[in-house]
């Protein structure tokens, strides 16, 4: 989910404009040419950062486009969408703030323009991407940091994950990173790495916490990591 934010905090309030924006969801059904080929991701996301482009997303959008439009040259525009899906729509006038949600959908009113395979899924297949968020959780405590940036490095590569189709925390994958050990660990429902394995062998004494899901639709393994710590057993 990303989110839309039109900042115009010196611009009064336009009448009813809460009435008829906050709370609402808008749908807007999005041209195959606005498309990066036959994906859900946007040919040109930062279209929603631009006030005269946004005018022409919007222009269905009738509190929008009738309460605000004239002002957009006092406007700043920020946004992080970048697919189809639901995303958050914020709007910051003088003094208040209010809140929609905004519906991207393909050109033929679908949430998504991809179609999934129907066949069987080989085992030992590995997906088409890999999603990592939760960065900043890695922190700054392990002293071997080109183990570090060696593991990192494995957990951003497709071929790091291989279909097993097992059930469980895994999703029907099992993650294998060169030169760190890597198994379930159930205090996160997710997995565990020996981070400092490549330096300091069976002494290693650090381990990266981590979960795994994944988007069928897109293929995509996503990992968000939930800490870095040192290990005293």
């Amino acid at each position: 989910m990303g989110t839309l934010t039109i900042d115009m905090s010196k611009v009064a309030v336009p009448k009813d404009f809460k009435s008829k924006f906050n709370g609402k969801t808008y749908t807007l059904k999005m041209p195959d040419s606005e498309m990066d080929g036959d994906t859900d991701k946007l040919k040109k996301p930062a279209d929603f950062k631009n006030g005269d482009k946004l005018k022409k997303l919007l222009a269905d959008v009738a509190s929008v486009k009738d309460g605000l439009f004239s002002q957009f040259d006092s406007a700043s525009f920020k946004s992080t969408i970048e697919e189809l899906g639901t995303h958050d729509f914020e709007v910051k006038l003088k003094g208040e703030n209010f809140k929609a949600k905004l519906v991207l959908q393909s050109s033929t009113g679908k949430d998504t323009r991809v179609v999934a395979s129907t066949a069987p899924r080989k085992l030992g297949a590995n997906p088409a991407s890999v999603k990592v968020d939760g960065l900043s959780n890695v922190g700054s405590g392990c002293p071997s940091t080109d183990d570090v940036a060696h593991l990192l490095k494995q957990i951003a590569k497709t071929t790091s994950y291989v279909w097993s189709g097992k059930s469980g925390v895994g999703n029907g994958w099992t993650p294998q990173f060169k030169g760190h050990y890597t198994h379930e660990e159930p205090k996160v429902k997710g997995w565990k790495s020996y981070v400092d394995e490549p330096t300091m062998g069976t002494g290693t004494k650090w381990r990266l916490a981590f979960t795994l899901d994944y988007d069928e639709k897109a293929d995509k393994v996503m990992i968000k990591i939930v800490s870095m710590f040192y290990d005293k057993h």
